[in-house]
Formats: structure tokens, sequence, C-alpha cells
């Protein structure tokens, strides 16, 4: 069976009354699954899902990966996984994404921040211009002008996107000891 499709199923029915009993079982084969080598596919395709009960499952996974093997991904492999979490968060942002989910992105991406061979130095306005423009811009290249402009394009939700992550960051970092957030 296709990992995507079996992950799904297992979250459906771990949050389905009927299956109580087999809770147990069906957590262990979703850790299972988290820890695989296809979690980055199956994490992606399940924040793509309707079910917000699916999409947190997607969300945890990145967290649960970047936590055990951020460290060891190259820095190209680093900027791919941000693209697809910045865009994956402002994309559910807008639709039927809950609130928990989109905490759990953003501490996904605050890992991303901390972790790895290539320094995340410009996230804030990473984040503003991608929301702005739709896509994402090389890391730093916006001018001030653009960023203010950029700014005033943001709806509110986007905004609101931002300083949660900001928020969560700079509560992830002064848990940190000796670190502080260079935003």
């Amino acid at each position: 069976m296709d990992p995507t499709q079996e992950a799904i199923g297992l979250v459906v029915r771990l949050n389905d009354p009927r299956y109580m009993s087999d809770a147990s079982a069906i957590s262990a084969r979703i850790q299972a699954i988290q820890l695989s080598q296809d979690a980055w596919e199956v994490a992606d395709q399940m924040l793509r899902h309707e079910d917000q009960h699916v999409q947190f499952y997607g969300a945890l996974t990145f967290q649960i990966k970047l936590n055990r093997e951020g460290r060891g991904l190259s820095a190209h492999d680093m900027r791919t996984l941000r693209r697809r979490l910045i865009t994956g968060l402002f994309e559910g942002s807008t639709g039927t994404m809950s609130k928990l989910v989109i905490d759990k992105l953003c501490l996904a991406l605050g890992i991303c921040f901390k972790t790895g061979e290539d320094p995340w130095s410009c996230a804030i306005q990473d984040l503003v211009m991608h929301a702005a423009e739709g896509h994402m811009t090389e890391s730093g290249d916006a001018t001030a002008r653009s960023l203010d402009n950029a700014i005033h394009q943001l709806t509110i939700g986007q905004r609101n996107v931002i300083l949660r992550f900001a928020q969560l960051l700079a509560e992830e970092m002064s848990s940190v000891e000796g670190s502080s957030p260079q935003m």
C-alpha cells in the first residue's frame, strides 16, 4: 500500500471512536511511517489533505523528521524543505488549516531556523516576501523598499501567520541557552 494513503487512513481511524481499542497499534504504525524514508513526501501530501487531523499529522511528521534528521540535511535540501513548509503554511492558512496545524508548521520552520548547515538569517523577511509575492525569493534579496511594499500587500491572515511564527520562534530561541533570535 502507498505509505501516504496508509498514513491518511490510519489518522482517520485514530480519530474515529469505533477504532478506540486499536489506538495504540494505529499510533505505533503512524510513528513507524513518520520515521521512514518516505515520511518527507507523506508529510507533504498529508498537509494538502482536507481533514485537519491529517494535516496536523503531516505537520507533526515534518517536525519529527527535522528534529531527527535536520542536522544531516544539505544546505540545498534544507532550503527546499523551507520552501515546502512556507508554501504549505500560506496555502493552508487561507483554507481549512486549523491554528494548531499552523502552529505545528511554524514550529517546524523554527527548527529550520536553528538547524542545518545553511543558516536562515532572514526568516521573517522571507515569510513576508513569500506571502506578498506568492513564491520564494532568495533569502535576504529584498530591499527595505520592497519589504515595506510587501508588508502593505499582506492580508490580515498572512500578517497573523507571520506574527505567530515570530512569537513561536522567539519562545523557542529563548529556551535555547545563549541564543537570541536575529530577525
